[in-house]
């Protein structure tokens, strides 16, 4: 059983980037299979300290919803945290380096279907929209048609498929099959045309670059961004960052310096999870809200609101534990084979990628990344436990030596 539910994991890994309902429903296949599993062999489940400091966050959320002050708050929404059960499940069934690749190739693979629909559909998309007279510009029309999500998904898909290429030696099928899916991901990672990927992707391929001293590679990578930067588009949608400091298009400082304080004042101890409405939102910063804006784009503020001080204080807490096993695996990976130390360093810096994008994003309360955030802090755990058993064994054949 417990193949089936690695292989049902794997599946909810690849389905995510483009379909969330198949994600979804394969990852309740693999908790299934996984629970069977523990019961014929009667193990117990794995339950690492990262998951523990989700559940605390998640047991906060709850109770400010249900006693907090939106009486009419609705309670169905909670559902959606009972999704980070990804994390113990994926904790669970990762208990080898072979299967971490294979869950990060799944992973990869999913992108990539993700980047050919977003290089491929959603361009006609925008010509239709035009020619219809819905829309005045087709690069416009790219923008508001493209997705937070995509650009968060295709960002880790790119520090995937560029960690491996880069610990494949030969010249044979694999490199090219690797190579094919890395220029499909950037090209829907460009097409995508959101900032906050941009940055948060570039700096984890900078880091993964230098630690790993491509050199080579990193001047390839100056070449890729120059050549972006080319594109009137690209300079276009960067030159729009002015907008978000000043003038009526600068609706996440509104957020962060306007509402976010004055909704703290009011409800020191939070609204509750899901809670915000674009009326709560956009009497506190009028003339800056974008119609039907129910977030304030930053997990940090957003989980502030939601949950007051606890709250964020849990969140950062909980954030601090994955990074802690993300850094404890990476250093037991050292000494270990190449692969095993990509693997390592590729996790750790997905969740990193995914922590500066949250600075500026609400990716916490995105339905597929909360499901990804499962996938990185189980494995990453796994990694760590597996640090932890390793140096117990060690240690216990170090004292049977002496004795």
């Amino acid at each position: 059983m417990n193949i089936w539910a690695y292989i049902c994991l794997c599946a909810s890994a690849f389905s995510v980037p483009f379909s969330l309902p198949a994600g979804r429903c394969f990852l309740v296949l693999s908790m299934i299979f996984l629970i069977i599993d523990l019961v014929m062999e009667r193990k117990r489940p794995v339950v690492p300290p990262v998951a523990w400091a989700g559940f605390v966050l998640v047991a906060v959320l709850v109770f400010v919803t249900v006693f907090g002050p939106c009486v009419d708050a609705d309670l169905v929404k909670l559902r959606k945290l009972l999704w980070f059960l990804g994390i113990p499940v994926t904790a669970g069934i990762i208990d080898s380096q072979k299967r971490l690749s294979g869950l990060l190739c799944s992973f990869g693979v999913g992108t990539g279907v993700l980047a050919l629909e977003r290089s491929l559909l959603y361009p006609l998309k925008a010509i239709g929209a035009v020619n219809r007279g819905e829309a005045t510009n087709f690069w416009d029309e790219i923008v508001r048609i493209g997705s937070m999500t995509d650009g968060q998904m295709l960002m880790l898909g790119i520090i995937i498929s560029l960690g491996f290429l880069l610990v494949v030696h030969s010249s044979g099928r694999n490199r090219v099959l690797l190579l094919s899916l890395l220029v499909l991901q950037c090209v829907g990672f460009v097409i995508n045309l959101k900032r906050g990927s941009w940055f948060a992707g570039g700096l984890a391929v900078l880091i993964l670059l230098c630690v790993k001293k491509k050199w080579k590679s990193l001047m390839i990578m100056g070449v890729v961004v120059l050549s972006m930067l080319i594109l009137p588009p690209v300079r276009a949608r960067l030159g729009s960052l002015s907008k978000e400091v000043k003038g009526k298009g600068g609706e996440r400082l509104a957020m962060w310096t306007k509402v976010a304080p004055s909704l703290m004042k009011k409800y020191p101890y939070g609204v509750g999870y899901r809670t915000l409405t674009y009326r709560m939102i956009s009497r506190r910063a009028p003339g800056f809200i974008s119609p039907d804006r129910d977030h304030l784009h930053s997990n940090m503020v957003q989980l502030l609101v939601a949950g007051g001080w606890v709250g964020l204080c849990a969140y950062l807490i909980w954030m601090c534990r994955a990074f802690g096993d993300g850094l404890k695996f990476l250093s037991s990976s050292w000494s270990s084979s190449e692969h095993e130390n990509m693997n390592a360093l590729i996790l750790l810096l997905m969740l990193l990628a995914l922590f500066l994008n949250g600075l500026v994003e609400y990716n916490f309360g995105d339905g597929e990344l909360v499901l990804v955030y499962g996938f990185i802090m189980g494995a990453a755990a796994a990694g760590a436990g597996s640090l932890r058993q390793a140096t117990r064994t060690r240690s216990s054949r170090l004292m049977t030596v002496l004795q």
